[in-house]
């Protein structure tokens, strides 16, 4: 077992087999790796160099083309760099504190090392009218687009505030429900856990939902016919 490690190393084939991975070139189907990442901006490849079900929470970095077989959710340069892959090596919604942001991507943390929260604002129905706005203190990212939605990663306390538009006014599901406070047209929150927000306009209440959906999830639960 493989867990809570990374690979930062250039990798070449220089025999004539074809099991070049990231993390391992020929995986036993006994082996198992998880919350672990290989990140190379020279030489991008999948974790494995032959395919088997052996992962889980691992990530690799995006590229138009890699070498290995398979295996490894894809992430941004970003994602990595700005907290995004921190929070999901730490286990998402579990708020882990084993890995903290590094410069160009997570390493491994201490004893001082903080949780990352998640701020998620989604909208409803691809293509909605509504507009919106993530604002955040200088050294913190926003991922993502109005297609959708937008995602920050930020440690307990950070002041956040955001901003909605449209023709009409703007429906708003929070979770949790107390998590923002409406102040001068905006939200604001101090983050003290993740916050999700879902938003639309009243016309459009009955266009199909499709704020559950997720660029990093691999399987998805539906609840409702709108879903």
């Amino acid at each position: 077992t493989i867990t809570d490690c990374y690979a930062t190393g250039t990798v070449t084939n220089s025999g004539s087999g074809s099991y070049v991975g990231g993390l391992v070139g020929s995986p036993s189907t006994r082996d198992h790796i998880t919350s672990t990442f290989y990140y190379n901006e020279s030489t991008p490849c999948r974790a494995l160099g032959s395919s088997q079900d052996i992962l889980s929470n691992v990530f690799i970095l995006q590229s138009a083309s890699y070498a290995g077989a398979a295996g490894g959710v894809e992430l941004s340069k970003e994602a990595f760099e700005h907290g995004e892959a921190t929070y999901l090596l730490n286990g998402g919604a579990e708020h882990g504190t084993v890995w903290t942001n590094g410069t160009v991507h997570p390493v491994l943390g201490d004893e001082t090392t903080a949780a990352l929260y998640e701020v998620s604002v989604k909208p409803k129905s691809v293509g909605t009218k509504a507009t919106a706005t993530v604002n955040l203190p200088d050294g913190y990212w926003v991922s993502g687009d109005s297609l959708i939605g937008y995602r920050a990663y930020v440690p307990a306390g950070t002041e956040i505030s955001l901003l909605f538009g449209g023709a009409e006014a703007v429906q708003l599901t929070v979770s949790p429900e107390d998590a923002l406070s409406a102040v001068n047209g905006s939200y604001t929150a101090a983050v003290q856990g993740d916050i999700r927000v879902v938003y639309w306009l009243e016309d459009e209440k009955d266009l199909p939902d499709v704020s559950w959906y997720s660029p990093t999830a691999s399987s998805f639960t539906i609840r409702t016919e709108q879903e």
